[in-house]
């Protein structure tokens, strides 16, 4: 059963991925401390969910209406997300248990870099894929961001003259790719989930 807690990202900056529980009164605390421990009292190759997530759990689940950090939720993901064999380990098993009380889905790959050193660093493009999914689940009550403060975006074709702006410098077109990759960071959304329509 998909979680019915509900997030947002705690800004739209392509290097931050902190989230923040939109409804912090919904979380029972507890469990997410109950789950936690079950995942830290197992090991699987004298390993297990790392001090530093499990730390920053333990603090947000005592303020959560502060945002969790995304080193916590992609250190817990990488236990199921995984193509080793630890993703058939009990401690895998428990991740997924304090996942999907915490997130409507699941991430359908890794979140991060299987390379030492950066497993806790996000790749974007996979976080946008599953942002998109979780967005999706939640439907229409969140709000990504106010319209007054989206700034619209003009698309020229490729083959029109540059515009001169106010200030006597030249404006330059923006590609589909380009606007696209723009609109995906303002609403924290893939740019493969963007539709852009151009009328004649």
């Amino acid at each position: 059963m998909p979680s019915n807690l509900k997030w947002a990202r705690r800004s739209n900056s392509e290097n931050n991925f902190d989230l923040v529980l939109m409804t912090p009164e919904d979380l029972d605390s507890g469990r997410v401390l109950d789950l936690l421990d079950l995942i830290v009292g197992e090991t699987h190759r004298g390993l297990s969910l790392s001090g530093r997530a499990s730390r920053e759990f333990r603090r947000w689940a005592e303020h959560p209406d502060t945002p969790l950090k995304s080193d916590a939720y992609v250190l817990l993901s990488n236990w199921f997300c995984t193509n080793s064999g630890d993703r058939r380990s009990m401690v895998a098993s428990r991740c997924e248990d304090l996942w999907d009380y915490l997130f409507p889905c699941r991430p359908v790959r890794r979140l991060s870099s299987p390379e030492p050193g950066k497993n806790h660093s996000i790749v974007p493009t996979e976080f946008g894929n599953w942002w998109s999914a979780v967005l999706g689940v939640q439907g229409d009550e969140v709000r990504i961001q106010k319209p007054e403060t989206v700034s619209p975006i003009h698309i020229r074709p490729p083959d029109d003259k540059n515009e001169a702006s106010p200030n006597g410098r030249s404006m330059q077109p923006l590609t589909i790719a380009e606007a696209k990759a723009s609109l995906a960071q303002t609403f924290g959304v893939a740019p493969d989930k963007i539709e852009i329509i151009i009328r004649g």
